[in-house]
């Protein structure tokens, strides 16, 4: 997991990009779903997907996570656990402009790849013993708005759900953990603060109650969004709000 701070505004670090998900959607503000499958782009989300990428870049870099000897060529952020991921993006259609305002991704464990997550690589001594296969690493994660931030959950849940994955863990800085659990992202602690030198910062290790999660998101105001990504995800985006009214931007955990 990651968390923004704004010493920054958010907009200096949003991608524009070309994209057609709105051309049947006109007046819907966001769109979430799925741009990539380990190393294999979902068909028709080229740029999407180098957005996300982008924004990841953009984001570590203004935290100074990485430095720019650290990004693609293309400008975008990656590691060698996005072939084992699932990567989640949130578009959003301005009226003028189409920008990538979100972006997570789900690290799984699985019998293809069985070594360990970057929470268990990271945080040994949480871990007596090793991850379960199927197990999830929820990372990467960045939104402009804290609506947002739900509507990534929603969505992880639903693919955590379907495909009967889980424990979900995540690795987070010390002061979000209870900002966390005031928002419904119930979440236990499983060691102490710990300096990581690859990201250049300070974080703690957690698992996420997936349960208590998915209770949070159905008596939000994204239920009905949720019961909609149940039919649409992996197949299609999901979309929710309209241009024609502007939430006020918050920093999110």
């Amino acid at each position: 997991m990651s968390e923004i701070g704004h010493s920054n505004p958010f907009q200096e670090i949003v991608p524009n990009i070309h994209s057609d998900i709105f051309v049947d959607h006109e007046t819907d503000r966001f769109a979430v779903g799925i741009v990539a499958i380990g190393g294999e782009v979902v068909p028709g989300l080229t740029n999407e997907y180098l957005g996300y990428g982008q924004l990841r870049a953009n984001q570590y870099l203004e935290k100074k996570f990485i430095s720019t000897g650290d990004l693609n060529e293309d400008g975008t952020e990656s590691d060698a656990d996005d072939l084992r991921s699932v990567h989640f993006t949130v578009v959003e259609n301005t009226g003028s402009e189409t920008q990538i305002v979100g972006a997570m991704r789900l690290i799984i464990k699985s019998s293809l790849d069985d070594s360990p997550l970057p929470v268990e690589h990271h945080y040994p001594e949480a871990f007596p013993t090793p991850a379960t296969l199927g197990s999830v690493e929820d990372s990467r994660l960045i939104a402009k708005h804290k609506s947002l931030t739900l509507l990534l959950f929603a969505a992880g849940v639903v693919y955590v759900r379907h495909h009967n994955l889980g424990p979900v863990y995540g690795v987070i800085e010390p002061k979000y953990a209870a900002v966390l659990n005031r928002q419904g992202v119930p979440v236990t602690l499983l060691g102490e603060p710990k300096y990581i030198p690859e990201i250049n910062a300070t974080k703690l290790p957690i698992r996420v109650d997936v349960n208590g999660l998915e209770h949070t998101i159905q008596v939000s105001s994204n239920a009905t969004m949720f019961s909609r990504m149940r039919d649409t995800l992996g197949s299609n985006f999901a979309y929710s709000g309209s241009v024609l009214h502007e939430p006020k931007e918050h920093g999110i955990a």
